[in-house]
């Protein structure tokens, strides 16, 4: 049993926002964090981000598009920056969306979300204002 654990909570909300996905394998979800995290810590060093408390509309107007939704607990790039440890089991799927309604479930579960070329990252956080980070910003 690898160290990725389904999280039936977004596997239904995935279902009622009509959100294609597939959970990772370990070795997959390793692979797209260790190029994810490449990608944005750079962009974090550059402070290319956004902070702010609701990205629906940014995150809809890159629909449809095909990509990864994950959490990375511990990550001091992402939660420490927010202040917060978090401490629930690690996450991983490859998602197709055409649109997100309600991110609140996004928030609770500290989710990241990027496409799958990784030009774009949403980063969401349950009190905190959310994070978007576009990747080919200079």
């Amino acid at each position: 049993m690898g160290f990725l654990k389904r999280n039936i909570e977004i596997e239904d909300y995935l279902d009622k926002e009509d959100v294609m996905w597939e959970f990772l394998s370990d070795r997959t979800y390793q692979q797209i964090f260790s190029s994810w995290k490449m990608i944005y810590e750079a962009k974090v060093n550059e402070k290319i981000y956004e902070e702010r408390g609701d990205f629906t509309e940014t995150l809809n107007s890159k629909s449809p598009f095909e990509g990864y939704l994950f959490n990375a607990p511990n990550y001091k790039f992402l939660y420490d920056k927010f202040r917060t440890l978090h401490s629930r089991p690690t996450f991983g799927y490859k998602i197709n969306c055409n649109g997100i309604k309600r991110h609140f479930v996004l928030q609770k579960n500290l989710s990241v979300i990027c496409d799958i070329d990784f030009n774009f990252t949403f980063a969401f956080h349950a009190e905190l204002p959310d994070l978007y980070c576009d990747f080919n910003a200079t």
